[in-house]
């Protein structure tokens, strides 16, 4: 019963401990400049049922801008697509991304933009998730 209570009380005590070590860590802020340099990613998803597959990348400028670059194969066919599109980014590290009027995305970001996590919300037939990682800060383009 004493080695019962001992473990119990370390136990709470190891949590108070670690409780009180990240009481004091800051939250993490975002902004335009989180998203900065070339990012690269691959994917594949349906498009109207029929299955694809995609990769690319794409520079974020850090003021809301961004060029893309990428290579879309569905149904045996590779259609290379170049362009251009838009973003803005909250203080919780959530982006919302826009290439075009039915094309618009939200990503979930690391606080140092290394990063970011995404899924089209474009109810347009289309579906797809993944994740891009920074290649380097530098536009590659």
């Amino acid at each position: 019963m004493k080695n019962v209570l001992c473990a119990a009380a370390s136990l709470s005590l190891a949590g108070f401990v670690s409780a009180a070590a990240f009481a004091g860590e800051d939250v993490p802020t975002c902004s335009l400049a989180t998203l900065q340099g070339t990012y690269a990613f691959a994917g594949s998803g349906t498009d109207g049922g029929v299955p694809y597959t995609t990769s690319g990348r794409e520079t974020y400028d850090g003021h809301g801008h961004i060029h893309y670059f990428q290579l879309w194969d569905e149904a045996g066919v590779t259609t290379p697509y170049e362009g251009t599109g838009t973003y803005t980014v909250d203080a919780s590290c959530v982006a919302h991304a826009t290439y075009g009027p039915h094309s618009q995305w939200t990503y979930f970001l690391a606080p140092d933009g290394g990063v970011f996590f995404y899924n089209n919300n474009n109810n347009t037939g289309v579906m797809s998730a993944g994740s891009e990682t920074r290649l380097s800060y530098a536009s590659l383009f």
